[in-house]
């Protein structure tokens, strides 16, 4: 196996978060009973705060990569 290329995806993943941040919020409490809520809901990014996940990525403290594999 060889790399073919790899890049780096934080771009498009911050992207992604910020899209779909209202509709982790919204769902929250419809998809988990209701003792699970108030601890799952700090890592979730909401407006106005964000997720600590999303802090790293944006400072650069933890990186998505995408990666190409190919066999020799």
């Amino acid at each position: 196996m060889g790399l073919r290329s790899c890049e780096n995806i934080n771009a498009e993943v911050l992207r992604g978060i910020e899209k779909n941040a209202h509709h982790w919020t919204r769902n929250l409490s419809d998809q988990h009973p209701s003792p699970f809520v108030p601890p799952l809901r700090p890592r979730i990014p909401q407006i106005g705060r964000l997720a600590p996940a999303y802090r790293d990525l944006q400072c650069g403290r933890m990186s998505y990569r995408k990666y190409w594999l190919a066999k020799d």
